[in-house]
């Protein structure tokens, strides 16, 4: 039998039944099953704003996205989440927002930055910022320094070192021998 009408609280389903229930991807209003806007979105509300996506898909801004956008992540409840730092991050962690897995600009332990932080370098066409030797502040690789932290001086090979105190004084940055 097809109906052509229902008595509230029922639903003219696509197929002219009555449901109290409308199938997936259909929504009742004004007593008819209604199919969703978002032909990706499983159920969806009178607004017919989806709540539910289709498998592998998240929402959106209502709306059902095979990816979440830049600064966004996928929690697992299937939404798209904004990551705790969306200026530069471009994907984080669901386990931790705060924790950056790719960014927009450069990333050392998981944060963003818009530069490389101090003591720390960008190895060409990456993102990540790789730590320099260990007393320098400033370096062009990760053996090669151009500055060094306080009382650290360059040696001719780009390395901090400290001078040999009693054998060595600072001279212009460098460490020269003592002469008697």
């Amino acid at each position: 039998t097809k109906c052509s009408q229902c008595k509230s609280p029922y639903f003219i389903a696509p197929d002219y039944s009555c449901v109290d229930v409308c199938p997936e991807h259909y929504v009742g209003i004004d007593g008819k099953c209604v199919p969703c806007q978002d032909g990706n979105c499983l159920k969806c509300n009178p607004s017919n704003n989806c709540t539910i996506c289709d498998k592998d898909m998240a929402i959106f801004d209502k709306r059902c996205v095979t990816v979440c956008p830049n600064g966004y992540y996928r929690d697992i409840d299937n939404f798209c989440k904004p990551c705790e730092d969306k200026t530069f991050c471009k994907t984080c962690s669901t386990m931790a927002p705060s924790k950056c897995l790719d960014c927009l600009t450069y990333r050392y332990n998981g944060i963003c930055y818009p530069k490389c932080p101090e003591g720390t370098y960008n190895p060409f066409g990456t993102h990540e910022c790789r730590p320099c030797s260990s007393n320098c502040l400033q370096c062009e690789d990760g053996n090669k320094c151009l500055v060094c932290k306080n009382d650290f001086y360059l040696d001719s090979y780009n390395m901090c070192v400290q001078c040999d105190e009693g054998h060595q004084i600072k001279v212009n940055g460098l460490c020269m021998n003592c002469t008697d």
